[in-house]
């Protein structure tokens, strides 16, 4: 899986304090994955993480995290349409057919979870959040510390199970 920082903007312009839209696609424990219960390095290692935009303010950033949960299969028929995007006629049709009863609105913050659904048959879910450049950054470079952690700890234990072996194989003669 991917953690990726993909941004329009080019990363020499590169600021900390810039706000992106992280989205995070994971594993579920339902779905194909019932009963699952994943390690925190699986669930690093199977989500995707992407972080898109440079916004000078969190409510720029929270605009367009909107329209990417609004536009997100995840989240299909339970967001609020936003009416800037259709015309008046469209939002009176939408308004009429929809009735209302979205889970999510457009007045709600971010984290925005798929999970809040309940889609029981979901395999994946989409987590769509906002923080600063460098936060990201640091949670990227924590996952990845993470990972090569439990790998060195992977990799001692498969040596030191082998060499058991060899001195048991050793000892019976063999």
């Amino acid at each position: 899986r991917k953690m990726s920082s993909n941004t329009s903007d080019d990363n020499s312009a590169f600021d900390a304090e810039r706000y992106v839209v992280v989205t995070t696609t994971h594993p579920t424990t339902y779905g194909c994955n019932r009963g699952k219960n994943w390690s925190k390095a699986e669930l690093i290692a199977r989500s995707d993480r992407d972080a898109t935009g440079s916004f000078e303010t969190r409510e720029e950033a929270i605009k367009e995290a909107r329209r990417i949960r609004n536009k997100s299969c995840y989240f299909e028929d339970a967001c609020e349409p936003d009416p800037n995007e259709y015309t008046e006629e469209e939002w009176e049709d939408i308004a009429e057919d929809e009735g209302g009863g979205y889970v999510f609105t457009n007045s709600d913050e971010p984290p925005y979870h798929s999970s809040h659904l309940g889609n029981w048959d979901n395999d994946e879910e989409e987590t769509v959040d906002v923080m600063t450049r460098g936060e990201f950054e640091q949670q990227q470079e924590e996952n990845a510390a993470f990972l090569r952690r439990e790998g060195m700890k992977r990799r001692y234990k498969f040596t030191v199970q082998h060499k058991i072996m060899e001195l048991q194989i050793k000892d019976a003669g063999r």
